[in-house]
């Protein structure tokens, strides 16, 4: 690709005034870093020069039907026009054509770029960023760098009454070129690692619900850090939940959400996958609807948490659950008793709520469920606190918790 050239016919093109309202896209603001590339007011003329100048490079002309792969945007069409519209968008709002049509070059040469993987939350309040182990932080959302995604999210909230964060992790992906009739296939194993960002963002925004923290995720999105990706991914953005209205601004306790996370993220994501993350997300889901689909996600969290290792042949599930979450949170005789009749009514009310499709709503069964709640974060924690790993039948013989394997890689 001739840079040199392309640069010339940039230069060439602002400096002739292809941009009649040069406001339209002067700022940075997270709806003009994308509207220009197609609504902008070019001066036809001066814009035709450049297509002509740009089609005449072999490499630029050679993009002419074909499509690019983004993260979420999906696929994405190209030819020289939008090529050219993304090229003047991004000059004009960094003011460095050099760097845009070097950025350019990058992009379809197939060099990574570095990005943000996005999940929007409602319902806690940063002043700061906080990370959650290595790899995740919670920041405001406004400390984002601007982007089309980012101002949907906020514009969601314009009072901002609910407390709109973000979860945050950092990746880089390459951009995918091909012609659908030359056998071109999907980015595929990059909408995967994507998908595997967010599922971790995700398991960050449920480990909040174990603090008292309801984070309601309402919209998620890769935000690259180069505004030229910034603008071809346009609007690619999903996940949208429609119980983002009941979660208010509540503030977290910075160091226990800290503590949490760094422990967390430690252990081996199959381990996590394995034990943790569906108690988790259940968890997260119980106490949000009626009662009686609490009480079937509550139940499952705690069959998930306290009975993954059993076999098809289950037998007592209500003497199993109770007993190994006695011993697992309980300190003595009179506490585990406790305990194990708790769970033992929790379960009950899954069972009723599954084969009778009802559960009362009386005041015994809301307590029951609400301390079957705090039970069921108290025992999360206590899995946690063991890595994840807990030989149950050590435990229920007094043994106690066992010294977490180590060696598993924990990305």
């Amino acid at each position: 690709m001739d840079t040199k050239l392309i640069e010339s016919a940039l230069t060439t093109a602002i400096k002739a005034g292809v941009l009649r309202d040069r406001s339209f896209v002067g700022s940075a603001s997270d709806f003009d870093t994308v509207r220009g590339r197609g609504d902008a007011p070019w001066e036809p003329r001066v814009f035709e020069l450049l297509l002509a100048a740009l089609e005449s490079d072999p490499d630029v002309r050679s993009l002419n039907s074909t499509y690019a792969m983004l993260p979420q945007a999906g696929r994405t069409p190209l030819d020289v026009r939008s090529i050219a519209k993304t090229l003047l968008t991004r000059a004009v709002l960094t003011g460095d054509v050099a760097e845009t049509v070097s950025s350019f070059r990058s992009c379809i040469e197939g060099k990574p770029f570095p990005a943000l993987v996005v999940m929007a939350v409602s319902g806690v309040s940063v002043t700061d960023e906080v990370h959650l182990g290595p790899h995740i932080m919670l920041m405001p959302l406004t400390s984002l760098p601007p982007s089309f995604q980012r101002g949907q999210a906020l514009s969601a909230d314009p009072d901002g009454l609910f407390g709109l964060s973000a979860l945050v992790s950092r990746t880089d992906y390459k951009p995918f070129f091909y012609r659908p009739n030359e056998g071109g296939a999907p980015n595929s194993g990059m909408q995967d690692r994507v998908r595997a960002e967010i599922d971790a963002l995700d398991e960050a925004r449920c480990l909040l619900s174990l603090l008292g923290n309801r984070a309601i995720a309402f919209r998620s999105w890769v935000q690259p850090s180069d505004p030229l990706m910034t603008i071809a991914c346009g609007l690619g953005a999903g996940l949208h939940d429609d119980r983002f209205f009941e979660a208010r601004a509540r503030p977290i306790d910075v160091v226990a959400v800290q503590e949490l996370g760094a422990q967390y993220f430690s252990i081996a994501a199959s381990q996590r996958r394995k034990t943790l993350r569906v108690p988790l997300q259940r968890l997260d889901r119980a106490g949000t609807r009626n009662l009686t689909d609490t009480s079937i996600d509550l139940g499952i969290a705690l069959e998930a948490l306290l009975l993954h290792d059993n076999q098809p042949d289950r037998g007592e599930l209500t003497y199993r659950l109770s007993t190994r979450g006695a011993w697992l949170v309980g300190s003595d005789e009179r506490e585990r008793a406790e305990i194990r009749d708790q769970l033992r009514k929790v379960y009950r009310l899954r069972s009723i709520a599954v084969h009778s499709g009802v559960v009362e709503e009386n005041a015994e069964n809301k307590r029951t469920i609400e301390r079957g709640l705090e039970l069921c974060r108290r025992l999360i924690c206590k899995v946690i606190d063991a890595k994840g790993s807990v030989d149950w039948e050590v435990l229920v013989m007094g043994g106690g918790l066992l010294p977490p394997q180590s060696g598993a890689d924990p990305t």
